[in-house]
């Protein structure tokens, strides 16, 4: 693992390799929820840390409605067959988080929420997610 400046926390040869290609954007939307790490965002709602990320940057939030983790299509596209770079944002088993990092070939380094399902114990924190083993995950990019 090595440092960048963009960033806080080390971040994978993956990520360094592409950051030039990351979209500026998604360093934002990186930087701001690296920001984030260890700290409980709201209530705690996994969804809650994204809308504060997004906010934060001035971007307008998916559905704010708790249940429904719908995106917004005018400011976003999926690049779920896609590269898929730090800052895209990953929907899965009703979850959502943010892409840190390529572990391995459909294994990421997440940015999440709530990742215990207690909210009395719920922070921003490191995770893993396997593609393979998900229903359905769908990724998205931000876009304006």
């Amino acid at each position: 693992m090595v440092s960048n400046a963009f960033c806080q926390n080390p971040m994978t040869e993956w990520a360094l390799k592409f950051y030039n290609d990351i979209p500026p954007l998604n360093r934002k939307i990186i930087q701001e929820a690296d920001n984030l790490i260890d700290k409980k965002v709201g209530t705690g709602v996994c969804i809650e840390f994204i809308w504060e990320v997004l906010n934060n940057n001035g971007l307008e939030v998916p559905s704010k409605r708790k249940e429904n983790l719908a995106w917004n299509d005018t400011h976003s596209r999926d690049v779920t067959d896609s590269i898929i770079y730090p800052g895209d944002i990953i929907i899965y088993n009703n979850h959502i988080a943010i892409i840190y990092a390529e572990m391995d070939s459909l294994k990421y380094r997440i940015i999440h929420q709530n990742f215990s399902g207690k909210l009395k114990y719920s922070h921003v924190g490191f995770g893993t997610v396997n593609l393979e083993e998900v229903d359905l995950p769908m990724i998205y990019r931000i876009t304006l």
